[in-house]
């Protein structure tokens, strides 16, 4: 008895090791199988089509070839994926057709919110990405959440992924006892393909899972942390026969309604309030052929629904803000010329230049009223009269953009001294037109590519010719090379600009900030105040590894001191010979406590002016860690080295700043939960000037029901900087002679960006958009430079002696006696401020049709400046909210006709 049960055992415990290992060399063959190129066949659609329902239950579907078998993609990059998911391809003459199952054990535990449209929040997603061109780097993706929440973008470029694109396609979700489904149908319309009659066409295509709650993530076409790009990876769909015209002409008209309430102010007649208006125009989007569309607006709708974040700059470097206005948005990629570099020195970043940055486009206008006027009325932005752009891509590898606007002239009113209304011209009529044209070889890894921008302004009246250039141009050319499986790339580019206007405006241009040639100690400038045209060059060369664990490269990028394209592109400043490294090294550990980490450096590198002087010298070094729990960290240190700013003074010498030392770091929560908290903090410190700061910025996102969702971003800032700039008084009896004052400054700035979306259905939803935001400095401890580059900082900056400088509180202004002769030699205002304000809007929006919207948006504004530098949050909150405020209401409505 004891020996057949010790049989039966031993059988037993052979059956099920061998079970397991059968099982394992069926996991293995699966895995090795799903990590090769594969092909899915399309089935054509012989009789109806099937019914969206989130069933796949439709004659239709048996008879579609499924396909399986995805790859992780994390927490276990490569390894097969716990639970399965299946996926069919229909389609017919008008659309193509995808059933995707997602099986789930736990289907109960699906994490399914509704959200905004193209809000990628925390749910589980079912993303489907075609590359119709069937080119390897582009494409389109349509994803979809459990709730029906659409989500669409734009791949471009390998790797670039553009969630500014808007399709009109339709997906429909269901939850059942097996987990989850969801049926796409994407209009052909909505794809870009070149077609040849009666020939099947092939689509790259990847269908991504994402399950949150256990934070896997998982495709059919594996994407791996070691491949340099996306969409050359995609495996194929195969044959389909799409429709050689598909819809071809698509127009939007929409109207609007307007009124604007604010407070009445006595003997200010431009406070004629209320206020209401009327408008109406349209979008207009038709395809010249199948690769190529023209899109227009005929008295667009430019506004942005969020507001652009306060802030306080006392720098010279211009804020870039990102794009949001949708006609601009769309297709942004198309006409992309990259002049950015991984490089930041200080205040001082290359990381967001472009030949062409569309915000220039309506911008506010750069005039402004005498300021003797008493009160005034200033347009915010100028007019955009129409817009048109032509964008697409040839079957043989042409990428082409071209964009054209008119902007019409801006006029501001005001009232003069003797309380008479008068007209003050602020911006001309304005022409931008950009054309990019680029060509890729048949696998992608060479390109080469041109740029063309041109700017001109008309009706010049009063003194905006003697301030702006009344013509701005650049042409450039860039190539990148892909070798060595696509694991390096060479890269660069080489863009000239002009710029042309009076004498006056190019002396403005060449004398404010990004250039400053008056500076005394630049005498490899040529300041000449009769040129009437400016020219310069830029180029950069870009040599890296961009693929596997270790990457690495280096880069050499030069602007000449004449280059300039602020009129259409984004350029912080110019003068700049640079050379510069970076590099990393990527791990993964599933299962251990840290399952992901990097290592590596953002920049490495040195700059200099094209007369040799050292303007930069930075070292950096950075981890991040991913644990086993999903949060991580990021720790980065940055040293600059002692170096000239040649900006600091403006316009006065080059200036030597001591060395800086700045630390950031993040902590991030588990982003599978339902609330997540990320704190970030910076710090930064600069011993020989005195200068120190601290920013902290945490934020929480709260899910706090399937339709309630909420977040939070408060931001504290405490700085002191030592040498802050002030101001270059002339002295009273040599007015040729100015001084270059500084200060310290210690400002506090304290804001709140809070956000609430509430949807009442995936195509209806409201949103809250607040951000009350408080900066005060206040100035001590004034001082003047007399040295600017001798290696010793104390005698760089001397201290006004408490004896020599007095505030005149009449005037507020400050006096200086140098000589003790009792009469002040330099006058200065006083600069502290106490700035504050309030931003706030609520946007209804409900898709009322495919493509088909309907607005309804409150804004309110606040704002108040006073020359005081002292901080109380509670005090200047409640004067925040006892300032006047602006309040708009505005109602719009659009309707998609397509044929």
């Amino acid at each position: 008895m004891r020996l057949s049960a010790c049989l039966g055992t031993v059988i037993a415990s052979v059956l099920v090791v061998s079970s397991v290992f059968g099982q394992a060399d069926s996991d293995s063959a699966r895995l090795e199988a799903a990590l090769k190129f594969r092909t899915l066949r399309a089935t054509h659609i012989a009789g109806a089509p099937p019914i969206l329902d989130g069933r796949l239950d439709d004659t239709a579907w048996q008879s579609a070839e499924p396909a399986g078998d995805f790859v992780q993609q994390s927490p276990r990059p490569g390894a097969l994926p716990t639970q399965r998911t299946d996926v069919r391809v229909l389609y017919d003459d008008h659309a193509i057709y995808f059933g995707v199952r997602a099986y789930d054990e736990h289907p109960d535990s699906i994490v399914a919110p509704y959200a905004r449209r193209d809000d990628e929040t925390r749910s589980e997603w079912l993303f489907v990405e075609i590359d119709s061109r069937h080119d390897r780097r582009t494409g389109f993706g349509f994803g979809v959440n459990p709730r029906g929440v659409q989500v669409d973008a734009s791949f471009d470029r390998f790797i670039n992924y553009d969630n500014a694109w808007n399709g009109v396609w339709e997906a429909v979700p269901r939850i059942d006892s097996l987990g989850w489904v969801a049926e796409f149908r994407i209009p052909f319309s909505q794809l870009v393909y070149q077609n040849r009659a009666g020939e099947p066409l092939t689509f790259g295509l990847n269908v991504y899972r994402n399950t949150t709650r256990s934070g896997e993530s998982s495709n059919w076409s594996p994407r791996l942390p070691a491949y340099s790009d996306l969409v050359s990876h995609f495996n194929d769909l195969s044959g389909i026969l799409a429709p050689a015209s598909p819809e071809r002409m698509e127009i939007v008209p929409y109207s609007a309604a307007k009124a604007t309430y604010a407070p009445r102010v006595a003997a200010n007649p431009f406070t004629d309030f209320p206020r209401t208006s009327a408008y109406a125009g349209a979008d207009f989007r038709y395809r010249l052929t199948p690769g190529f569309t023209l899109t227009g607006a005929i008295h667009p709708d430019f506004g942005q629904v969020e507001a652009d974040p306060s802030e306080v700059n006392l720098t010279t470097f211009e804020t870039f803000f990102t794009e949001q206005r949708p006609f601009f948005v769309e297709d942004q990629s198309q006409f992309g010329f990259d002049l950015s570099l991984p490089f930041q020195t200080r205040d001082n970043s290359l990381a967001s230049e472009q030949s062409f940055y569309s915000r220039r486009i309506g911008r506010p206008p750069h005039g402004s009223t005498p300021r003797d006027a008493v009160f005034s009325q200033v347009p915010t932005s100028t007019t955009l009269l129409g817009a048109a752009k032509v964008s697409g891509r040839t079957a043989n590898g042409w990428t082409v953009g071209m964009l054209g606007s008119v902007t019409g002239s801006a006029t501001a009113r005001f009232v003069d001294s003797l309380g008479a209304i008068r007209l003050a011209p602020v911006d001309p009529t304005t022409e931008v037109g950009v054309a990019r044209v680029s060509h890729e070889s048949s696998d992608g890894g060479s390109s080469v590519g041109g740029i063309i921008t041109g700017l001109n302004r008309s009706s010049m009246r009063g003194a905006l010719d003697s301030i702006v250039p009344e013509r701005a141009f650049t042409l450039g050319t860039d190539v990148r090379h892909r070798f060595a499986g696509a694991n390096w790339e060479v890269s660069g580019f080489l863009l000239g600009s002009r710029v042309e206007g009076s004498s006056a405006a190019i002396t403005h241009l060449v004398h404010g900030s990004g250039h400053f040639w008056q500076r005394p100690d630049a005498a490899y400038l040529r300041d000449d105040s009769t040129a009437t045209s400016l020219t310069g060059v830029a180029a950069q060369l870009r040599l890296g590894k961009i693929g596997g664990a270790f990457r690495y490269g280096a880069a050499t990028h030069l602007i000449s001191p004449g280059f300039e394209i602020n009129d259409v592109g984004f350029q912080r400043n110019a003068d700049w010979l640079i050379a510069t490294g970076w590099w990393s090294y990527e791990k993964f550990a599933p299962g251990r406590p840290i399952r992901h980490w990097i290592v590596g450096s953002e920049r490495i590198g040195r700059g200099w002016s094209f007369g040799g002087e050292h303007r930069a010298s930075v070292i950096n070094g950075y981890v991040t860690i991913g644990f086993r729990n999903y949060w991580s960290a990021k720790l980065a240190v940055t040293h600059d080295f002692s170096s000239l700013s040649l900006e600091e003074l403006r316009g006065g010498p080059a200036l030597k700043l001591p060395a800086r030392t700045s630390l950031s770091h993040v902590l991030q929560t588990d982003g599978r939960r339902a609330w997540q908290v990320v704190f970030t903090g910076q710090e930064s410190f600069e011993p020989g000037s005195g200068s120190h700061s601290v920013d902290l910025l945490p934020s929480l996102t709260w899910h706090a029901t399937d339709r309630l969702g909420l977040s939070l971003g408060p931001t504290f800032s405490k700085a002191e900087n030592g040498w802050q700039y002030v101001d270059q008084p002339h002295e009273q009896e040599f007015p040729g002679q100015p001084h270059y004052v500084l200060a310290r400054l210690s400002q506090t700035t304290a804001s709140l960006t809070a956000r609430v979306d509430l949807a009442f259905s995936s195509r209806m939803t409201l949103q809250l958009y607040a951000q009350p935001f408080v900066s005060a400095g206040h100035y001590t401890s004034f001082k003047e430079v007399r040295d600017a580059r001798t290696n010793r900082a104390r005698e760089r900056v001397i201290p006004f002696l408490p004896r020599q400088i007095t505030l005149d509180p009449a005037s507020q202004q400050y006096r200086v006696d140098l000589d003790g002769d009792g009469t002040a030699d330099l006058v200065f205002a006083q600069p502290d401020f106490n700035e504050k304000s309030f931003n706030a809007n609520v946007v209804f929006r409900w898709e009322f049709s495919p493509g088909s919207t309907i607005y309804l948006i409150w804004t309110q504004e606040r704002t108040q400046a006073l020359g005081e530098g002292s901080f109380d949050l509670n005090r200047d909150i409640g004067r925040l909210f006892r300032a006047p405020a602006v309040n708009v209401l505005l109602i719009k409505g659009s309707y998609r006709f397509a044929w």
